[in-house]
């Protein structure tokens, strides 16, 4: 019999980790990507882990910028104009702490 709970889990993780992955590499817009992990981070048992904290704030800090293209579309053109730039300088400012901050967490849960 199949512990979903813990398939849950695990599945979860390995998306935490390729997110990850994806963001270190380029591939995946870093604030997308953290709130993708912070949203993730509440099925796994380690829940109040440090190594969420960057992702939180990330997600905290841009919750009012508009990333999908589902959401976009409701929002006019100057509005996504200046939110493009206030993600532009936050990415700039933070590149460094969230790309750290993956590669922690990839460190800390590719062991287990």
């Amino acid at each position: 019999m199949i512990d979903l709970p813990s398939k849950i889990k695990a599945d979860n993780k390995k998306k935490i980790l390729n997110t990850a992955e994806q963001m270190i590499n380029g591939d995946l817009n870093l604030i997308k990507g953290s709130r993708m992990i912070s949203n993730l981070r509440g099925s796994l048992d380690e829940v109040d882990s440090s190594v969420f904290d960057v992702f939180n704030v990330v997600s905290s800090d841009t919750e009012t910028i508009p990333i999908d293209d589902d959401v976009r579309k409701n929002y006019g053109d100057e509005y996504l104009k200046q939110s493009d730039l206030e993600m532009k300088n936050y990415i700039e400012e933070m590149r460094n702490t969230i790309i750290s901050a993956c590669r922690k967490l990839k460190q800390q849960y590719s062991k287990s």
